[in-house]
This record gives C-alpha cells, structure tokens and sequence, in this order.
C-alpha cells in the first residue's frame, strides 16, 4: 500500500511539476514576445529621434571674412582659418567662436583691416600648387626642345 501511496504521490507531483512547467513556458513565450515588443518600441523611438532631429548646418558668409575665416575648399561648409590653416567644425561657423579664436591665437591680427583678410584670401586663393609647378615646367620643356 505505502508503495502504491508513493507512486500515486509521484503521479501528482509530477502533474504539479508538469503544471509548472507548462506555466513557465506560457510565462516564458508572454515575456519573450513582451520583450521584443519592448525591443520593436525602443528601435522605433530612438530612429524616430534620430530622423525628428535637425542638424543646423551653418552657411558660410562673407561677413565672416573680419574674422579671417574662409570656406575651405575640399569641403564649403567648414570653416578654415585663413592665418593658421586650421580647419573648424560646421560648430565652428558661429561668429563668437571666430572671434575667440581670433583673440586666443592671433590676438595681433585683432584690430586688422578687412582688406588685410581680403588679401590673404586672394593670395591663398592664388598660391601655386606642386601639381601647377611640375606642369608649368613640363610646359616650357616642351617649347625648349
């Protein structure tokens, strides 16, 4: 008798143990699909961040030339200063951070003429590049032989 009292207490711990499982699994899938809903939810709010935001890309205007700052040439819309060659971020446009760099680096050049940068710019502009040389030379070998 006891042992059939044991086998009849292991039927129903294992339906009990069975119950609990089937539980843990439905548990389990509930929060499997909960957690990539959650997952879903979050992609989707940090792309929608991500596309809502504007960068402000600043334009290069000829006022900024006061400050010594052309647009650089590989690229327009950064700034490059025309005294130290540094080139600056798209942030670097703002008129307050020419002027403080103007102070920081050639506090000299601080009370300079617009028509001191204008000519700078025109020799920058102007200046000879190495590929320019070796064709100029290349050239005037060609009209020598």
């Amino acid at each position: 008798m006891k042992a059939l009292g044991h086998r009849t207490r292991s039927k129903v711990q294992i339906n009990e143990g069975m119950d609990e499982i089937s539980r843990f699994t439905e548990l389990s899938q509930e929060q499997v699909s909960k957690s990539k809903n959650m997952a879903r939810s979050i992609d989707y709010c940090q792309t929608t961040k991500m596309s809502d935001k504007k960068v402000k890309r600043r334009i290069y205007s000829d006022e900024y030339l006061k400050f010594g700052v052309i647009p650089y040439d590989h690229n327009n819309s950064l700034p490059m200063c025309l005294m130290c060659k540094k080139v600056f971020t798209n942030e670097g446009m703002k008129p307050s951070r020419m002027l403080n760099h103007l102070k920081i680096c050639h506090p000299d050049k601080l009370d300079a003429d617009i028509n001191y940068f204008s000519n700078l710019k025109y020799n920058y502009e102007n200046r000879l590049m190495i590929n320019q040389l070796f064709t100029k030379n290349s050239k005037m070998l060609e009209k020598g032989l």
